[in-house]
């Protein structure tokens, strides 16, 4: 996921998703570090965190949601970038459902 090719970027999301769906639990061993990627110095990287924590939302206990994903992606969307600042609002889009219930 630290690549400079977005598409190898895209594919480890990818990757990341399908990991998640095969082992439930592992998602919320990935959450720090993809947690740490959403504030990294380089947009691409922040960017990146964003994608693929959405991805594995579904994975990730209500309660991580709330206390660690959710101010996570508030912090992203005061982001001096615009397109983190975008992809922030996906991610809290993303939320909606979850923190419906």
């Amino acid at each position: 996921m630290n690549d400079n090719v977005a598409a190898v970027r895209d594919l480890a999301v990818a990757n990341l998703t399908h990991l998640s769906k095969m082992y439930p639990k592992w998602g919320k061993t990935v959450l720090p570090r993809l947690i740490d990627m959403c504030s990294h110095d380089s947009y691409l990287k922040r960017i990146t965190g964003l994608r693929a924590t959405v991805a594995i939302l579904s994975f990730i206990p209500l309660n991580s949601v709330i206390s660690i994903v959710l101010p996570a992606f508030l912090h992203a969307a005061d982001d001096p970038v615009p397109n983190v600042r975008f992809n922030a609002a996906s991610a809290l889009q993303a939320l909606g459902p979850l923190l419906k219930d």
